[in-house]
């Protein structure tokens, strides 16, 4: 027989599901995630239309930052997808001026409006009406809780027809907002 090979590395198939849980996670069995309305993490009143139906617009983002409070906006950041930083990158301001900072210097982050951008493949990004597409926030206010304990069993004979080997990990792992007013999400109208 030959070498078998994984589809995926675990650390990423764990650490995968777990930043999908806790952006989209919907409280039951498994993390609130951000982009879940919820009084018990951040209800529907922090959402803030910050675009047409199919965009962003300079307008809406100011309008997401400035939904803050003061002592929020030090440690803020913006989230989105690559279709939302796609989206993000064709902005510009009155004065036809990019929104967007690009960072000349290495390691350092591209910041928009003061703040820097988080990207993730997880968070959604559909550009449709009534859609969240990202979130402005300070992400300290997400509290995680982790038992640090993980069990992985290995299953050499489940698959042995297509001469593979299953690995199934358990991990308990939650999280959810803990401060709503840390929080804006980016809606389109």
């Amino acid at each position: 027989t030959g070498v078998q090979t994984c589809a995926l590395p675990i650390s990423y198939a764990v650490s995968n599901t777990a930043d999908i849980a806790f952006w989209t996670g919907n409280g039951i069995g498994q993390p609130l995630g951000m982009f879940t309305a919820s009084n018990r993490g951040i209800p529907v009143s922090r959402d803030i239309v910050c675009g047409t139906t199919t965009a962003f617009t300079y307008t809406g983002l100011i309008n997401a930052k400035y939904n803050q409070k003061v002592q929020y906006y030090p440690t803020s950041m913006w989230c989105f997808n690559k279709s939302g930083m796609s989206q993000l990158m064709k902005l510009v301001d009155s004065n036809n001026r990019p929104l967007l900072n690009f960072s000349t210097i290495p390691n350092q982050p591209d910041t928009l409006l003061g703040n820097t951008i988080m990207l993730s493949e997880n968070i959604p990004g559909v550009f449709t009406t009534g859609q969240y597409v990202g979130i402005y926030g300070d992400l300290s206010y997400y509290i995680i809780a982790d038992s640090l304990r993980m069990t992985m069993a290995v299953a050499d004979q489940l698959y042995l027809e297509k001469d593979q080997t299953g690995f199934f990990i358990g991990a308990e792992i939650d999280g959810m907002p803990a401060l709503a007013e840390a929080f804006t999400r980016l809606k389109l109208a």
